[in-house]
């Protein structure tokens, strides 16, 4: 059932739709109002009153009688003859049927006035055509009420208001053909944005991830152009919203919802392009700048991208050299920039990429780089195309699954989460990546800068002992980040 709330959500999400819709249904609307055949209006009003009366008692009489007759003489003005007489007094090329279609006669109430009115295509005939009919009733209302003509007329018509002649069209009435096409618009708009909502199976909210996930905690990263340029760290400022959403992603890593942090963290999404390796170079960023000793590891065999991220250069040696026995992995690290984290790049493509990254050599070099640092962090390929993810979150201490707004649809996420389960993995929380900015919160676009003219007394390090604390400015309890960023793997 569609609620109020996912009305508003569908208006918010396709506003562009409802402004679309709209701007056809004017230019509809114009281009009928346009192409409509115009109509004009001619009026003319008749005083119908007995004939020869002196006295007021006589007049009075006199009035009662004609009113009692209104309705006589305005189905008189509305009858075929009357019509033909039209017809041969001007003319015009329309029959007596046509001529009556143009005309209405109706008496004005308690009055003695018939108020007769014609609309045509031009504003002179419809003219000519009032003014002949009240010619023509003229006639016959004589030639009715007195058909001995010695006695003289019963019955006079008077002609109290010419026939009008009015150059603007009655009709189309633009103002309101555009109104009707805005209505008609917006309904329009409304509906296929619902329609849209509702065919709409990929994830867009918190909700919505938590639904297909199982209740994880989620962090959002709203658009952020300046990440997808090398190195990720240049574009994390400590007051960008981008800074703020991966220290929330480094404190939800820091704690894991258990008294023992996990050092050992595995990122991945269920499908490709979805943002991990930038989340996983950010994250480690993060990491690095609270003071501690992370390496962050290119396990994604298939599509590596760490060096480039983080602007380093792409060596001939790297992780799968050390897992084959072809160099020492200590050897192979390289650090991106003072302070920040060490990477180990992903090597030569292997032959198996899967048997590689499950083997006990792979659990071996996890576990010596565990005792080295207090995190690693491991970009995985997806986790549905192909099964090295699945091997190295069985192995890990926590994984950080990647999704993206608008892209990764609820049934991967729902396979995604169902496939750590199977292997034992502990989900840490779900990133949902690169949210627009129309569905970004203000808190989520804008950055939070310090007054001006305020120094920084430089990063603060925790004592030793202290690594595995956040910040103290964070909630370890938060489960939404605003926050800003985008990636792509």
């Amino acid at each position: 059932m569609f609620r109020l709330n996912d009305v508003l959500k569908a208006i918010r999400a396709g506003r562009w739709i409802l402004v679309l819709a709209v701007l056809a249904g004017l230019g509809a609307a114009y281009l009928l109002s346009a192409t409509a055949v115009r109509t004009y209006v001619s009026s003319t009003q008749l005083f119908v009153t007995m004939a020869g009366t002196t006295d007021a008692p006589s007049a009075y009489q006199g009035s009662l009688f004609t009113q009692e007759r209104m309705d006589s003489y305005a189905r008189l003005l509305s009858t075929s003859p009357t019509a033909q007489l039209v017809v041969d007094d001007l003319g015009v090329p329309l029959t007596a049927d046509q001529v009556l279609g143009k005309v209405t006669a109706v008496p004005v109430p308690d009055t003695d006035i018939l108020e007769v009115t014609v609309t045509d295509t031009s504003p002179e005939r419809a003219q000519a055509i009032a003014d002949s009919l009240g010619r023509q009733f003229t006639a016959q209302v004589t030639a009715l009420e007195n058909p001995t003509a010695t006695l003289g007329p019963t019955i006079a018509v008077q002609v109290i208001e010419p026939a009008t002649f009015d150059a603007t069209p009655v009709s189309p009435s633009v103002p309101r053909y555009l109104v009707v096409g805005v209505v008609l618009g917006l309904l329009v708009g409304l509906g296929l944005a619902v329609a849209r909502q509702r065919a709409d199976r990929t994830v867009r909210g918190v909700d919505a991830v938590r639904d297909a996930s199982g209740g994880a905690p989620v962090v959002r990263l709203p658009e952020q152009r300046s990440l997808r340029r090398p190195p990720v760290s240049g574009a994390m400022d400590t007051a960008s919203p981008a800074d703020r959403a991966f220290r929330l992603a480094a404190q939800a890593v820091g704690h894991g919802g258990r008294t023992t942090a996990p050092r050992v963290v595995v990122v991945t999404s269920p499908a490709p392009d979805e943002g991990k390796s930038t989340v996983a170079a950010g994250l480690a960023v993060s990491l690095a700048r609270s003071g501690r000793r992370v390496l962050l590891v290119d396990a994604n065999l298939w599509r590596p991208r760490l060096p480039r991220y983080l602007g380093l250069p792409d060596g001939d040696l790297g992780l799968t050299s050390a897992l084959s026995g072809a160099a020492d992995w200590h050897d192979l690290v390289q650090r991106a920039d003072a302070g920040g984290p060490e990477v180990l790049p992903a090597g030569p493509m292997p032959e198996d990429p899967g048997r590689l990254l499950g083997s006990p050599e792979m659990q071996a070099f996890l576990a010596a780089a565990r005792a080295s640092y207090d995190h690693v962090v491991v970009d995985a390929p997806a986790l549905l195309p192909v099964v090295d993810a699945a091997a190295l979150a069985a192995s890990s201490d926590g994984v950080l699954l990647v999704t993206r707004h608008g892209r990764t649809t609820r049934t991967d996420l729902a396979e995604a989460a169902s496939a750590l389960t199977a292997v034992g993995a502990r989900l840490l929380g779900v990133v949902l990546n690169r949210v627009p900015r129309s569905a970004a919160t203000t808190t989520e676009r804008q950055p939070y800068a310090p007054d001006t003219g305020r120094r920084g007394a430089g990063p603060l390090i925790p004592r030793p002992g202290t690594a595995e604390q956040s910040p103290p400015d964070e909630d370890p309890d938060a489960d939404v980040v605003p926050a800003a960023g985008s990636g792509q793997a």
